[in-house]
Protein backbone atom coordinates (compact mmCIF):
# COMPACT_ATOMS: atom_id res chain seq x y z
CA UNK A 1 0.00 0.00 0.00
CA UNK A 2 1.61 3.46 -1.06
CA UNK A 3 2.41 5.92 1.66
CA UNK A 4 0.55 9.13 1.25
CA UNK A 5 2.86 11.95 0.41
CA UNK A 6 3.63 14.39 2.58
CA UNK A 7 2.29 18.23 2.38
CA UNK A 8 4.62 21.01 0.52
CA UNK A 9 4.58 22.88 3.89
CA UNK A 10 6.08 19.76 6.01
CA UNK A 11 8.67 19.35 3.12
CA UNK A 12 9.77 23.06 3.31
CA UNK A 13 10.00 22.71 6.96
CA UNK A 14 12.20 20.17 6.95
CA UNK A 15 14.33 21.56 4.28
CA UNK A 16 14.73 24.98 6.26
CA UNK A 17 17.21 26.35 8.68
CA UNK A 18 14.35 26.94 11.40
CA UNK A 19 13.73 22.85 11.42
CA UNK A 20 17.30 22.61 13.30
CA UNK A 21 16.82 25.57 15.34
CA UNK A 22 18.40 24.88 18.87
CA UNK A 23 18.66 27.57 21.73
CA UNK A 24 21.89 25.91 23.07
CA UNK A 25 23.50 26.10 19.95
CA UNK A 26 24.71 29.60 18.94
CA UNK A 27 24.03 29.32 15.24
CA UNK A 28 23.74 32.65 13.06
CA UNK A 29 20.84 33.74 10.74
CA UNK A 30 21.03 35.72 7.88
CA UNK A 31 18.23 37.14 5.34
CA UNK A 32 18.74 38.62 1.76
CA UNK A 33 16.88 41.05 -0.96
CA UNK A 34 13.61 42.36 0.32
CA UNK A 35 12.88 40.69 3.50
CA UNK A 36 16.20 41.63 4.82
CA UNK A 37 14.84 45.44 4.33
CA UNK A 38 11.49 44.10 6.35
CA UNK A 39 13.58 42.29 9.29
CA UNK A 40 12.12 38.77 8.01
CA UNK A 41 14.61 36.03 9.15
CA UNK A 42 12.10 33.63 8.84
CA UNK A 43 10.59 33.48 12.51
CA UNK A 44 7.32 34.32 13.69
CA UNK A 45 7.50 37.65 14.13
CA UNK A 46 10.33 40.24 11.97
CA UNK A 47 13.01 41.78 13.77
CA UNK A 48 14.07 45.69 14.06
CA UNK A 49 17.17 44.84 11.73
CA UNK A 50 16.72 46.67 8.65
CA UNK A 51 20.23 46.77 6.89
CA UNK A 52 21.99 44.55 4.42
CA UNK A 53 23.61 41.64 5.02
CA UNK A 54 22.36 41.52 8.92
CA UNK A 55 23.26 38.44 11.51
CA UNK A 56 21.74 37.43 13.87
CA UNK A 57 21.61 35.25 16.96
CA UNK A 58 18.21 33.60 18.49
CA UNK A 59 18.11 32.59 21.89
CA UNK A 60 14.58 31.79 21.49
CA UNK A 61 11.33 32.09 19.50
CA UNK A 62 8.51 32.56 21.85
CA UNK A 63 9.35 33.83 25.25
CA UNK A 64 7.45 33.65 28.03
CA UNK A 65 6.56 37.57 27.38
CA UNK A 66 5.72 36.29 23.85
CA UNK A 67 8.75 37.88 22.54
CA UNK A 68 11.92 36.29 20.40
CA UNK A 69 15.21 36.82 22.41
CA UNK A 70 17.98 37.70 19.52
CA UNK A 71 21.20 39.73 19.39
CA UNK A 72 22.90 40.88 16.73
CA UNK A 73 26.22 38.87 15.61
CA UNK A 74 27.75 40.92 13.08
CA UNK A 75 31.04 41.08 15.23
CA UNK A 76 31.45 37.40 15.30
CA UNK A 77 30.22 36.82 11.80
CA UNK A 78 33.05 39.82 10.69
CA UNK A 79 35.89 38.10 12.87
CA UNK A 80 35.45 34.86 11.30
CA UNK A 81 34.89 36.31 7.63
CA UNK A 82 38.31 38.21 8.34
CA UNK A 83 40.05 34.52 9.43
CA UNK A 84 38.73 33.18 5.89
CA UNK A 85 39.84 36.18 3.69
CA UNK A 86 43.40 35.37 4.68
CA UNK A 87 42.82 31.84 4.03
CA UNK A 88 45.30 30.35 6.48
CA UNK A 89 44.99 27.70 9.14
CA UNK A 90 45.99 28.65 12.50
CA UNK A 91 48.46 26.69 14.85
CA UNK A 92 48.86 26.35 18.61
CA UNK A 93 52.56 26.60 19.92
CA UNK A 94 53.22 22.91 21.62
CA UNK A 95 53.76 23.66 25.92
CA UNK A 96 51.21 26.33 25.80
CA UNK A 97 48.39 26.41 28.07
CA UNK A 98 45.70 25.90 25.34
CA UNK A 99 47.99 23.12 23.96
CA UNK A 100 47.79 21.15 27.23
CA UNK A 101 44.27 21.89 27.69
CA UNK A 102 44.10 20.54 24.12
CA UNK A 103 45.06 17.17 24.69
CA UNK A 104 46.39 14.68 21.96
CA UNK A 105 43.11 14.01 20.47
CA UNK A 106 42.87 17.61 19.16
CA UNK A 107 45.82 17.51 17.37
CA UNK A 108 44.68 14.54 14.85
CA UNK A 109 42.97 16.09 11.54
CA UNK A 110 41.79 15.16 8.57
CA UNK A 111 44.31 15.11 5.95
CA UNK A 112 41.92 14.18 2.47
CA UNK A 113 39.76 17.13 1.11
CA UNK A 114 36.91 14.15 -0.40
CA UNK A 115 36.04 11.10 -1.21
CA UNK A 116 38.12 11.84 -4.85
CA UNK A 117 41.41 12.99 -3.24
CA UNK A 118 44.07 11.12 -1.08
CA UNK A 119 46.99 11.79 1.19
CA UNK A 120 50.42 10.56 1.12
CA UNK A 121 51.43 12.24 4.91
CA UNK A 122 48.45 10.54 6.76
CA UNK A 123 47.35 10.94 10.30
CA UNK A 124 49.69 12.70 12.97
CA UNK A 125 51.08 9.36 14.61
CA UNK A 126 52.24 11.01 17.46
CA UNK A 127 48.45 12.43 18.37
CA UNK A 128 47.16 8.57 17.76
CA UNK A 129 49.75 7.03 19.75
CA UNK A 130 48.81 9.24 22.50
CA UNK A 131 45.17 8.88 22.17
CA UNK A 132 45.07 5.01 22.31
CA UNK A 133 46.78 5.28 25.38
CA UNK A 134 42.91 4.92 27.74
CA UNK A 135 43.39 9.33 28.83
CA UNK A 136 41.07 11.76 28.80
CA UNK A 137 41.64 15.20 28.87
CA UNK A 138 37.57 15.86 29.64
CA UNK A 139 38.06 15.81 33.11
CA UNK A 140 35.88 17.59 35.51
CA UNK A 141 36.48 21.61 36.19
CA UNK A 142 36.33 21.56 40.41
CA UNK A 143 37.34 25.36 39.70
CA UNK A 144 33.91 26.02 38.00
CA UNK A 145 32.08 23.95 40.17
CA UNK A 146 28.68 25.72 41.90
CA UNK A 147 28.97 24.16 45.33
CA UNK A 148 26.22 21.54 45.20
CA UNK A 149 27.87 20.28 42.21
CA UNK A 150 31.30 19.96 43.98
CA UNK A 151 29.97 18.12 46.79
CA UNK A 152 28.46 15.64 44.69
CA UNK A 153 31.98 15.20 42.95
CA UNK A 154 33.74 15.14 46.01
CA UNK A 155 31.09 11.61 47.17
CA UNK A 156 31.66 10.28 43.63
CA UNK A 157 35.70 10.19 44.55
CA UNK A 158 34.94 8.95 47.67
CA UNK A 159 33.96 6.04 46.36
CA UNK A 160 36.92 5.77 44.05
CA UNK A 161 39.53 5.29 46.85
CA UNK A 162 39.87 1.54 46.34
CA UNK A 163 40.63 1.68 42.93
CA UNK A 164 42.59 4.98 43.18
CA UNK A 165 44.51 2.65 45.90
CA UNK A 166 45.23 0.06 43.44
CA UNK A 167 46.06 2.30 40.66
CA UNK A 168 48.67 3.97 42.50
CA UNK A 169 49.98 -0.01 43.91
CA UNK A 170 50.36 -0.72 40.05
CA UNK A 171 52.09 1.89 39.07
CA UNK A 172 54.32 2.11 42.30
CA UNK A 173 55.39 -1.65 41.95
CA UNK A 174 56.01 -1.13 38.41
CA UNK A 175 58.57 1.62 38.96
CA UNK A 176 59.97 -0.59 42.10
CA UNK A 177 59.20 2.60 44.53
CA UNK A 178 57.88 0.32 47.05
CA UNK A 179 54.70 -0.53 48.77
CA UNK A 180 51.46 2.05 48.56
CA UNK A 181 51.11 4.49 51.21
CA UNK A 182 48.69 3.27 54.69
CA UNK A 183 47.17 6.63 54.84
CA UNK A 184 46.11 9.33 52.86
CA UNK A 185 48.49 12.08 55.02
CA UNK A 186 50.77 9.05 53.76
CA UNK A 187 50.00 9.57 50.16
CA UNK A 188 49.35 13.06 50.29
CA UNK A 189 53.11 13.38 51.08
CA UNK A 190 54.66 10.74 48.68
CA UNK A 191 56.43 12.26 45.81
CA UNK A 192 54.49 12.32 42.33
CA UNK A 193 51.34 11.46 44.07
CA UNK A 194 49.64 14.46 42.11
CA UNK A 195 50.74 13.28 39.00
CA UNK A 196 48.91 9.68 39.73
CA UNK A 197 46.38 11.39 40.01
CA UNK A 198 45.76 13.36 37.25
CA UNK A 199 47.08 10.43 35.46
CA UNK A 200 43.96 8.35 37.50
CA UNK A 201 41.08 11.19 36.80
CA UNK A 202 42.10 10.70 33.34
CA UNK A 203 41.55 6.94 32.74
CA UNK A 204 38.58 6.98 35.34
CA UNK A 205 36.85 10.30 32.55
CA UNK A 206 37.94 7.91 29.83
CA UNK A 207 36.62 4.75 30.47
CA UNK A 208 33.29 6.82 31.03
CA UNK A 209 33.15 8.41 27.65
CA UNK A 210 34.18 5.18 25.57
CA UNK A 211 32.00 2.83 27.22
CA UNK A 212 29.20 1.45 25.22
CA UNK A 213 26.19 2.33 27.84
CA UNK A 214 27.98 6.21 27.91
CA UNK A 215 24.92 9.27 27.72
CA UNK A 216 28.07 11.88 27.94
CA UNK A 217 29.81 13.00 25.17
CA UNK A 218 33.38 13.69 25.53
CA UNK A 219 34.10 17.58 25.36
CA UNK A 220 36.90 18.56 23.11
CA UNK A 221 37.98 22.16 23.03
CA UNK A 222 38.41 24.06 19.37
CA UNK A 223 42.34 23.58 18.48
CA UNK A 224 42.20 27.45 17.77
CA UNK A 225 40.33 29.54 19.84
CA UNK A 226 39.70 32.98 19.59
CA UNK A 227 40.55 32.88 15.51
CA UNK A 228 38.58 30.60 13.38
CA UNK A 229 34.86 28.52 13.98
CA UNK A 230 36.27 25.58 11.20
CA UNK A 231 39.19 24.57 10.57
CA UNK A 232 40.33 25.06 6.97
CA UNK A 233 41.27 22.06 4.84
CA UNK A 234 44.61 20.91 3.93
CA UNK A 235 44.08 20.96 0.51
CA UNK A 236 43.07 24.86 0.44
CA UNK A 237 45.01 25.71 3.34
CA UNK A 238 47.96 28.65 1.89
CA UNK A 239 50.21 27.47 4.55
CA UNK A 240 50.39 31.08 6.49
CA UNK A 241 51.95 30.92 9.84
CA UNK A 242 49.19 32.05 12.15
CA UNK A 243 49.88 31.60 16.30
CA UNK A 244 46.51 31.21 17.94
CA UNK A 245 46.04 34.35 20.44
CA UNK A 246 45.85 32.10 23.33
CA UNK A 247 49.37 30.95 22.99
CA UNK A 248 52.14 32.46 24.58
CA UNK A 249 54.84 34.59 22.15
Amino acid sequence: MATQPSSQFAALLRQSKFASFDPAIAQAYTSYGGHAYRGNFGFKRPLPVRHRNATVFVHAVDSRQQQTEWKSAEQQRRWIQMWDEVGATPHVRGGSTWSNKLGPLGEIRWQVDSEFGSSDSGVDDRGVGAALTGKSTAVANINAMPEREFERYLEKLRKMRPAFREYLKKHLEKEGRGSVPTTLWEQSIKPRTDEYLKDFRATQAYEEYKSPTATSIEQQPQKSPDVDGSSRSCGTATGLPITSLNSPA
